[in-house]
């Protein structure tokens, strides 16, 4: 288990063929979840 403190609550790892779809995921999916408010991306890439 890997606590999260501070100025987060959650932090999701998430994998997808290029920054379009990470893009997609967050507006699509997550933001649209009950409570969630604000999402912060911050993108590693190879």
């Amino acid at each position: 288990m890997i606590w999260v403190t501070g100025e987060y609550d959650v932090i999701a790892v998430c994998e997808a063929p290029d920054v379009n779809s990470i893009g997609s995921l967050i507006v699509d999916k997550i933001q649209k979840i009950d409570g969630v408010f604000k999402t912060i991306t911050c993108l590693a890439v190879k």
